[in-house]
């Protein structure tokens, strides 16, 4: 049976490790438990997706951003650096001086992701880019001031500098996770990339048609669509989840 629970531990960037000190392996097993979460429910929602019940690429997203949240719930500890915040519809995780928020970006894993920009009309997406922006551009004049060695050492300090961080997801209904990803995202294109740094927690997720072994076991019967009640999702307060991706 397919086991789709990713690793205990991420492998982050050493520069980030190395600015997180002795709290580097513990925040990077919650950026692990995290991206499990995401990975398992896109299996759990796909294999319950059924257009002939009125499902379609809106109420897979809608579904999957509360469900997801929810396994984070089951499987992240908090603690004293540890913690889940949510207001409404928008969630994060506060894993020491890092700020973590889970989007859904896409339907399909991009060719590159380092062109795959935040969405500049959301307000709070905006305000993480612009507020990396600023972060690096001060680090890179403290960096410069204290004489480190080359502008190159001074730029790759920087550049891991920011505390909000997007841990970008891309999937469908046919095909369950297609790429999980974590980064910093920039306002701007810049170097090629609108990412001071950008990583790959997981690829492409195994197909949909053999068994599959789920960790919190089986989910529970979707009921019919007609006796589903009409959920009330306060979308006009929360301009992160209007423009969720809608290609199936």
């Amino acid at each position: 049976m397919l086991s789709l629970t990713l690793s205990a531990m991420c492998d982050l960037p050493p520069p980030l490790l190395d600015r997180l000190g002795p709290d580097g392996p513990l925040i990077a097993k919650v950026i692990g438990q995290v991206a499990g979460a995401i990975s398992d429910q896109y299996i759990r929602d796909a294999k319950a997706f059924d257009d002939a019940e009125g499902d379609n690429a809106w109420t897979f997203a809608v579904g999957l951003h509360a469900h997801s949240w929810a396994r984070v719930g089951e499987r992240v500890k908090e603690g004293p650096i540890i913690r889940l915040l949510e207001n409404g519809l928008a969630h994060a995780i506060q894993a020491g001086p890092l700020v973590i928020r889970p989007y859904k970006l896409g339907s399909q894993d991009p060719e590159d992701i380092r062109l795959i920009r935040l969405d500049p009309s959301s307000a709070t997406k905006a305000q993480i880019a612009e507020s990396n922006d600023l972060v690096v551009k001060g680090q890179m004049a403290l960096d410069l001031a204290v004489g480190l060695p080359a502008p190159s050492d001074a730029e790759l300090a920087a550049r891991y500098a920011p505390n909000l961080l997007v841990m970008g997801h891309f999937g469908n209904p046919r095909q369950g996770r297609c790429g999980i990803y974590l980064g910093a995202p920039r306002p701007v294109l810049k170097e090629n990339s609108y990412w001071e740094w950008v990583i790959r927690l997981a690829g492409p997720g195994p197909e949909l048609d053999g068994p599959i072994e789920l960790p919190h076991g089986p989910s529970e019967p979707t009921p019919p669509f007609s006796e589903r009640e009409e959920p009330e999702v306060p979308l006009e307060s929360h301009d992160d989840e209007r423009r969720r991706d809608t290609t199936p």
